[in-house]
């Protein structure tokens, strides 16, 4: 498989390097609508369809579009831009099946858990969801 992201690709683009130990935590997917000069350097338009903050699932912040430079650009400290990754057929399918319960961090298929919007999280129906949270919800 190419690792070259053109427009059209789906990819995960992530908001810190790993380094950080925060990669997994904070990612938007969505698809490379454009490529284009923007802010100085060359970037991936991504129209974001899903984003992870803080390690959840989130349905606030999915706007767009999202400008991320293109893996290689040097940045201002002397590094280079790598955030940005294809994600395979499979992954998508995967991902979009998957949860992290926000209040004990395990994860389970969507249809075991549920959205609550006034805490803003996926609580899983085995673990954290309690009937009483459904008038909350």
């Amino acid at each position: 498989m190419s690792t070259e992201i053109e427009i059209g690709d789906i990819v995960r683009s992530y908001d810190f390097p790993d380094t950080l130990g925060l990669k997994n935590e904070f990612y938007v997917v969505g698809e490379v609508i454009d490529i284009m000069e923007y802010e100085g350097c060359l970037r991936y338009v991504i129209r974001a369809d899903r984003r992870v903050w803080n390690g959840y699932p989130t349905l606030q912040g999915v706007t767009g579009p999202f400008y991320v430079p293109v893996n290689g650009t040097k940045t201002t400290l002397g590094g280079v831009c790598h955030g940005v990754e294809k994600v395979s057929d499979t992954e998508l399918l995967a991902e979009s099946l998957m949860i992290t319960c926000g209040k004990c961090s395990l994860k389970m298929p969507t249809d075991q858990a549920h959205y609550h919007s006034g805490l803003q999280v996926w609580l899983g129906d085995n673990c954290c969801w309690d009937e009483r949270l459904v008038s909350t919800k």
